[in-house]
């Protein structure tokens, strides 16, 4: 008579808790699509997106598109996978070079074809991509990541332009994971080589009653370096907002977005406002704005956590312009990340944005 076989309770409690995950992602899943598609079926929106920009390489400029696909690593797909380093490894920004704003790569049909690199008064250099050989650790803020260098030809010409020595162009690994901060979002929500969130999200509306309190000039919209653009929203409208659905896929609004000097940069020219080192918003070893630079000085009298009656001490002086947002997938991030599969879902110019959930108050 065969002998029965013995009861492995972890065995058994791991493949009833999977079999668990797997259904209630599937309710969730489900759930989620209906909602967002009688919405899209039952109403039209207002709201519509008026742009969508990709930035290939941190702090770099970026490229208009009609449409981007949603990745799961990186927000829109291919956004920040490359990043300037310096000979620390540590992360460039336009806060320390804000030349940096003339370096115009392309957008890659894929993640396999190579980058072109374009500045004024260099010659286009095409990069290979590299993903294999050894990897090296860089900095971007406070996270350590795994990344390949994309070889000395892309060094010396980030060297020559920038005038700064030992930079190197880095790819972020394929299977680097850097996550999102767990208090504002999903836990396991990743980002690329952002400043901190994947997607960031900025109204027309809220930049004209922005540019209207300014007077004496007009701020481009470059200058706050949005992924995806509105309009037909009111002014500071964003700020109430906790779950939107464009093109039936689903946003959580994180956080609101809060400014450093960059977008006292002329992201034309490469040329700040001016940089004053000893300011108490100095990041990123490149200081704060000048005083008196705008947007920032007039964001300052209206727009700083104080105004916006912010719970977070370390807020009441930063000031905020945009929205920070994640993407919530149809089957959450975990078995995105354990079954190795894509994010799900695009964006594109003229997709309605509708308000699913709002929120009182900012945390």
């Amino acid at each position: 008579m065969p002998r029965p076989k013995d009861f492995d309770f972890f065995e058994e409690s791991t493949t009833w808790i999977a079999l668990f995950c797997v259904v209630l992602s599937a309710m969730w899943a489900w759930a989620m699509k209906t909602k967002s598609s009688n919405i899209d079926k039952s109403t039209k929106s207002d709201i519509k997106v008026s742009q969508v920009i990709v930035y290939p390489i941190k702090s770099c400029a970026g490229i208009s598109v009609p449409a981007a696909e949603i990745d799961s690593q990186s927000g829109l797909a291919l956004d920040r996978v490359w990043m300037i380093v310096d000979s620390r490894n540590s992360f460039m920004s336009q806060r320390r070079s804000p030349k940096m704003a003339l370096i115009t790569p392309n957008l890659p049909q894929n993640k396999k074809k190579p980058i072109i690199l374009k500045a004024p008064d260099m010659t286009d250099l095409e990069v290979p991509v590299i993903i294999r050989g050894k990897k090296i650790i860089v900095r971007c803020w406070e996270d350590q990541i795994e990344a390949y260098d994309q070889g000395d030809e892309a060094a010396q010409w980030l060297s020559d332009f920038l005038t700064i020595p030992g930079l190197r162009l880095v790819r972020m690994a394929p299977l680097a994971r850097r996550l999102v901060d767990k208090k504002y979002v999903m836990r396991g929500t990743r980002t690329g080589f952002s400043d901190g969130f994947p997607i960031l999200l900025a109204s027309n509306a809220s930049l004209e009653d922005l540019n209207a309190k300014i007077k004496t000039s007009n701020v481009p919209m470059d200058r706050f370096r949005p992924n995806i653009v509105v309009k037909g929203a009111q002014a500071w409208a964003e700020d109430t907002w906790k779950h939107i659905i464009i093109h039936s896929e689903t946003y959580l609004v994180a956080k609101p977005c809060s400014r450093c000097k960059i977008p006292t940069i002329d992201q034309t020219t490469g040329k700040p406002a001016g940089t004053n080192t000893k300011s108490k918003t100095d990041d990123d070893l490149g200081g704060g704005p000048a005083p008196g630079a705008e947007p920032i000085a007039t964001l300052q009298k209206f727009r700083t956590g104080k105004h916006l009656n912010f719970d977070k001490a370390e807020w009441k002086d930063e000031v905020f312009f945009g929205q920070n947002l994640a993407h919530l997938p149809l089957l959450p991030t975990f078995l995105l990340h354990i079954f190795g599969l894509p994010g799900q879902g695009r964006v594109a110019v003229g997709d309605g944005v509708h308000i699913i959930s709002t929120k009182s108050e900012q945390a």
